[in-house]
């Protein structure tokens, strides 16, 4: 684009992407499952919605109160075993609408990451997607670990879809770092 700096073209284009800042993002959620649970964010400067899982025939029912991986089981609670090395896609029993020029993307939880050593592998949801929020889940703990229907599983981040474009270029601007990869900005 070879606008003067102080055109009007430009400064209008500017004032755009300001205002777009400013605009509500929606998050629609269709309920597919009767177990389904409404995304929550707690507010108070915290970015991430939780996603709840609901039981699908991977999941068993807990016969009666016990404990197991440190964690009580009650009795009647429907629970999958997600053993050591294991991936399984679990289901939210959700679609979920969020506005157009946006997306959502799927996260770890803290929590779920360093107590239990479980690990997302996937995780854009695009505006254009009406499907049910999957999230594929692997323990990377030596031990197995319990899922329990309704346990926060992951959490959704909306970020902006910003327009960009690819194109071919003969070179790239030179950079202190350069082409210097992994590891190469220090430990």
């Amino acid at each position: 684009m070879n606008m003067p700096i102080d055109s009007p073209e430009l400064l209008a284009l500017r004032v755009e992407e300001l205002e777009s800042y400013f605009e509500e993002v929606e998050l629609k959620c269709k309920k597919l499952h009767p177990d389904a649970i409404l995304p929550t964010n707690v507010g108070d400067g915290n970015i991430g919605w939780d996603f709840y899982c609901v039981a699908d025939n991977e999941f068993f029912e807990v016969v009666r109160n016990c404990i197991d991986c440190g964690e009580k089981l009650k009795a009647g609670s429907k629970v999958c075993i997600l053993n050591s090395g294991a991936t399984h896609i679990f289901h939210t029993g959700l679609a979920c609408m969020v506005s157009s020029g946006f997306a959502l993307q799927l996260w770890d939880r803290s929590g779920m990451a360093t107590k239990k050593n479980i690990h997302r592998l996937a995780g854009i949801i695009d505006s254009s997607y009406r499907g049910e929020i999957m999230v594929v889940l692997t323990n990377l703990s030596k031990t197995f670990q319990v899922i329990k229907a309704g346990d926060r599983i992951i959490q959704g981040i909306i970020a902006r879809d910003y327009k960009a474009h690819a194109y071919w270029v003969d070179e790239l601007n030179n950079t202190q770092r350069g082409d210097r990869g992994f590891g190469s900005t220090g430990d």
